[in-house]
């Protein structure tokens, strides 16, 4: 029998999150008798210990930076050559672009790049200079959805090398188990029988727009006909706007004191980071997710899977888990009255309420953990054997430290005009 090729699995960091669920999932289910996998992550925090210990993986922490620091770089290619790593393939943007030098500097064979995004929230010249720079090297890319890969062909230069659809998944059976035991979370988790439970399990970053939920919400207490009764909010995750989040809840409760409205603020809870998921998403009514672009929503497919129905954007991504109304809402996240009144159909419409959270599982299904990564397998066979045909590879010491020194270039020129273009 053949050595096992040796991969390595390179991400920015293990904070819980839809590329790190996905590439957790991966780890547990990548057949080792053809593949020895190793995860590199760059930064704190790590969620997922626990994994990594009962599972006995190989796993190295590295630092390395946006700034895409030759030395960093360095280290991690001598990781990489160290390991006899076979093929690389990356996660997130940190890791799409830094990792990606690492190995093109240690020489690996072969490298494949995941877009899990279409950064719309990062995409300018200088996000896409530094994927034109790094793109003719790269053997081949993955998109989470079509919708993604769609995206990648209209705006950045791929140098013509091929793109893949590997359609992100879940591990259903948690959520499958869950949502037979509903009654037994809300009274845990201390959600009372009659109250109408939203939650948000997406992170808490600028590009998922939490704020947007928050002015829906208000605004409910100022339509009398778009009432919702008793009802609580609760975001289940971190990220760096939870306190952004609390100052536009309390700018909120003040405008809504000024014109008649109702404060909410005791209505709506943070639980920070957690692996409860599935109890969460089971003890609620209605799952809200509110982006401004998305690659293909782990959160929401999570949320059909434990029963629960879904108001969603209406962008890239959603609309390929969300196939028709039967399903579930996508709205126009962008307006805080089109969201509320996506949430009062669900609150007041019984019958389409029913109707969506049992067409909502059905679709789940489609996204089970055990199709993708049959796919995912192929496609490491297909790559390794070299059918994605040859990439070009930086030449000698000299040509990789000339790519490093352009590298480190491009990514402190984005750095500087993101620093810029954020407000005094």
């Amino acid at each position: 029998m053949p050595e096992p090729k040796r991969i390595a699995q390179i991400i920015g960091n293990l904070e819980t999150g839809g590329a790190q669920v996905l590439l957790i999932e991966m780890m547990k289910r990548l057949d080792r008798a053809r593949f020895e996998p190793l995860l590199v992550y760059f930064r704190e925090p790590n969620h997922f210990e626990a994994e990594i210990q009962s599972g006995g993986w190989k796993v190295r922490k590295v630092r390395l930076s946006r700034a895409c620091r030759p030395g960093q770089v360095r280290k991690l290619a001598r990781l990489l050559a160290g390991e006899g790593i076979e093929l690389v393939h990356t996660h997130s943007d940190t890791a799409n672009f830094a990792g990606r030098a690492a190995a093109l500097h240690a020489g690996v064979p072969r490298v494949l790049t995941h877009y899990q995004n279409t950064y719309e929230h990062r995409l300018d010249q200088h996000f896409r200079r530094l994927e034109a720079h790094l793109a003719p090297h790269t053997d081949g890319f993955v998109a989470c959805s079509q919708g993604v890969k769609d995206f990648l062909a209209e705006n950045l230069d791929l140098a013509g090398r091929p793109v893949r659809v590997l359609r992100n998944a879940v591990d259903i059976g948690p959520y499958r188990e869950a949502r037979g035991q509903r009654t037994a979370h809300r009274e845990r988790l201390g959600i009372a029988p009659d109250v109408f439970h939203l939650v948000h399990t997406a992170r808490l970053e600028p590009h998922k727009q939490p704020e947007v939920l928050l002015q829906a919400l208000s605004l409910s207490t100022r339509r009398p006909d778009r009432q919702l009764g008793d009802w609580r909010l609760t975001f289940v995750g971190s990220g760096s706007q939870r306190e952004e989040l609390e100052r536009e809840l309390a700018r909120l409760d003040e405008e809504a004191a000024e014109v008649g409205g109702e404060r909410i603020a005791q209505r709506v809870h943070f639980t920070g980071w957690t692996r409860d998921m599935a109890g969460w998403l089971a003890a609620a009514d209605l799952f809200c997710l509110v982006s401004r672009n998305e690659g293909l929503p782990l959160s929401l497919v999570e949320a059909m899977a434990a029963g629960t129905p879904a108001v969603s954007p209406d962008i890239v991504g959603p609309r390929e888990v969300v196939e028709s109304e039967d399903q579930g809402l996508l709205v126009d996240s962008s307006r805080p009255d089109a969201v509320l009144d996506a949430i009062h159909r669900m609150r007041t419409d019984t019958e389409y309420y029913g109707r969506a959270a049992r067409n909502g599982i059905a679709r789940a299904e489609e996204f089970a953990i055990e199709a993708f990564m049959e796919r995912c397998h192929a496609l490491y066979d297909e790559v390794l054997a070299d059918e994605f045909g040859p990439a070009t590879r930086p030449n000698g010491l000299f040509g990789r430290t000339v790519f490093l020194m352009k590298l480190r270039h491009l990514a402190k020129a984005g750095r500087a005009a993101r620093r810029e273009a954020i407000p005094a």
